[in-house]
């Protein structure tokens, strides 16, 4: 009998500790399956916050590129108005260059005198170079356009125009001296002087700045006159302003 209590109580005793781990395992359960609907849920939140970010950063990327782009056209647009206001500060310079020469000629329209005009062309032309040469540029340029109108047909009469050209230049008054020069290239495409005024056309370019220009008339006449006996001169100038 004692043994069968015994039996009783150990069955019993192992029925309720089943029990006990059954509902251990089924709390167990539960609690998993509560962490795998969190988990499931915060999967979901997180997938939405992804696409999200991702519709975010696409919306930036396309903004970030329309301003590059703004920012690009606004770029050009300075240069372009930088460019303007060079070529508008050129014209200027010239006008102001034009009408320095118009008030200089108008000074210059004095009458003649017969003694004046009895000078030899030779004799003229050493006065203009010797007011040259003294520094009295304003004089020089009154002499040899004096001689240019009353020798127009003179060999010296090209000398006289580019000496005209080198006194602006010795004033530096670099736009009238281009324009001064220009006119022994244009007046006279022959004369052995075209190459010295091309010369110095590239000088005065160089000194106002304007490089480019320069440095492409100095190709020209390293091309076109490649015996120049100032050519040094030109591969010097050549040489400076590429490697500026």
């Amino acid at each position: 009998m004692k043994k069968i209590t015994l039996i009783i109580l150990v069955i019993i005793s192992i029925i309720l500790t089943q029990c006990s781990q059954g509902r251990k395992y089924q709390q167990l359960h539960t609690i998993v399956q509560n962490n795998v609907q969190r988990i499931d849920t915060l999967s979901a939140v997180v997938d939405s916050n992804y696409y999200k970010i991702v519709q975010v950063n696409e919306s930036n990327s396309q903004s970030i590129k329309s301003l590059e782009e703004k920012l690009a056209a606004i770029e050009i647009l300075q240069s372009k108005i930088s460019l303007l206001d060079s070529k508008i500060n050129n014209i200027n310079s010239k006008v102001t260059s034009h009408q320095e020469i118009i008030s200089n000629l108008q000074k210059e329209e004095k009458p003649i005198s017969p003694e004046q005009k009895k000078i030899s062309p030779e004799e003229l032309y050493q006065k203009a170079r010797n007011l040259y040469i003294d520094n009295e540029y304003q004089e020089s340029i009154s002499k040899f356009t004096q001689f240019i109108e009353e020798f127009p047909d003179s060999t010296l009469a090209v000398n006289s125009q580019y000496w005209i050209g080198e006194c602006y230049y010795s004033l530096e008054q670099f736009e009238t001296a281009i324009y001064q020069f220009d006119k022994v290239v244009i007046n006279y495409p022959t004369s052995e002087k075209v190459v010295d005024a091309k010369l110095k056309i590239a000088l005065c370019l160089s000194d106002m700045g304007e490089f480019e220009g320069a440095l492409t008339q100095l190709r020209e006449i390293r091309k076109q006159f490649p015996n120049y006996e100032r050519m040094n001169i030109v591969r010097d100038r050549i040489i400076q302003l590429e490697n500026r």
